[in-house]
């Protein structure tokens, strides 16, 4: 029997994967600035883009500190994207 843990272990996630877990961090992001942007008064596009982008690479940043030792492993890749 398997334990969830251990069947973390055992899922293979694709770079693919990684990418389109890194746009849906950048569109929630966008998203939730978009309305404060506009209450503040800055272009929508310049909000969005300085939102999304300070999300994403928050996760990469995430991610190249687990790759410290030369490895990513899934849990550490769910880690990353869900932090």
């Amino acid at each position: 029997m398997t334990t969830p843990t251990k069947f973390l272990y055992s899922v293979n996630m694709t770079w693919k994967q990684i990418i389109a877990r890194l746009v849906g961090v950048f569109i929630a992001s966008v998203s939730a600035n978009i309305g404060i942007g506009s209450v503040l008064d800055i272009n929508v596009i310049q909000a969005a883009a300085l939102a999304g982008a300070n999300a994403v690479l928050a996760v990469i940043h995430r991610l190249a500190i687990a790759y410290s030792d030369g490895k990513l492993e899934v849990y550490e890749v769910k880690e990353a994207l869900d932090a």
